[in-house]
């Protein structure tokens, strides 16, 4: 019984295929400040928590999970692909304008259904959330296999990489890296003077390693990049990226190294603490503009000395 574990100050199961009703021997934890439930499949009544002093609390509740809890900070679901999801996506009757036009739709279904971006971005074509949708849609000749267990998964782990491209101006980045071919997410990479650079080292087909280091990337990161939860390790060193960093990072929990620094950021990397990463970088300090009171060590932009 999990409830006999009396000690405990953190618990988390996050993001697996744990199912069924929400054990009600957590009660018995006095001491919990952080409960981790959310991205799996457990269903039922988690307000019985409510009374006790967890500082996070994660649940899969919301309008798309199967738990209730009023005092979670923050809900999660699982992305579990379903055939059917795989079957709208194939190839239907008609002409290909028509094949198109339903695959824009049913991704834009996907993306909503599963927290992934809100509707109204989706639905504004400046933005590069559209771009991504539009370029998945009428574009990308990729094709998804029914088979594919993994399947919606990986659809939106190529459209955070698409929004990432064109949220960054990917269009003026300094080597595309193979963004946006017909190839698998996986390969959109290039060796570049023995090392490589893009998205690499996939594991199972998911991306573990995103580096874009002195890429000329410019803009904002947006908020798409927290469902790459595969990733180990990030580099957007040396670039003109700006604004603040999305909570969403928070997500990276297998983030082991981290590189923003000499970028134009701003803003605080605190919420990043608690995920213990081993080698956070940042433009902190003095003569930077981001607060991090965990980062390994501090850089700035040669324009802020």
């Amino acid at each position: 019984e999990i409830g006999a574990f009396v000690h405990l100050e953190e618990l988390s199961f996050y993001d697996n295929m744990v199912r069924g009703p929400t054990p009600k021997t957590l009660h018995n934890i006095k001491s919990l400040k952080v409960l981790y439930l959310h991205k799996n499949q457990l269903q039922g009544d988690l307000n019985f928590m409510c009374d006790y002093n967890v500082k996070y609390m994660k649940a899969d509740c919301g309008s798309s999970g199967g738990v209730t809890c009023s005092c979670c900070m923050e809900c999660g679901f699982q992305v579990i692909p379903s055939v059917q999801d795989s079957l709208e996506l194939e190839a239907e009757e008609g002409s290909g304008d028509a094949k198109n036009v339903n695959r824009f739709r049913r991704l834009k279904e996907i993306f909503v259904r599963y927290d992934v971006t809100p509707k109204e971005l989706l639905e504004d074509t400046s933005t590069p959330q559209y771009q991504a949708l539009e370029w998945m849609s009428y574009s990308d000749k990729s094709e998804p296999s029914v088979d594919d267990s993994n399947l919606v998964k990986k659809l939106i782990q190529r459209y955070a990489l698409v929004v990432l491209y064109f949220a960054t101006g990917g269009p003026d980045w300094e080597n595309d890296l193979n963004f946006l071919s017909d190839t698998d997410e996986c390969s959109w990479n290039r060796s570049i003077r023995g090392k490589v650079k893009g998205a690499s080292d996939c594991k199972d087909g998911f991306v573990s390693v995103l580096s874009l280091k002195k890429n000329s990337l410019n803009g904002a990161l947006p908020s798409e990049l927290g469902v790459l939860t595969s990733l180990t390790r990030v580099s957007f060193y040396d670039n003109n990226l700006k604004g603040g960093f999305p909570e969403s990072l928070e997500n990276l929990k297998s983030l082991d190294h981290a590189e923003f620094q000499k970028n134009e950021f701003e803003g605080s990397l605190d919420f990043l603490c608690d995920n213990h990463i081993s080698t956070l970088l940042s433009d902190c300090g003095k003569k930077g503009g981001v607060e991090c009171s965990c980062c390994f060590s501090c850089g700035f932009r040669q324009s802020l000395r």
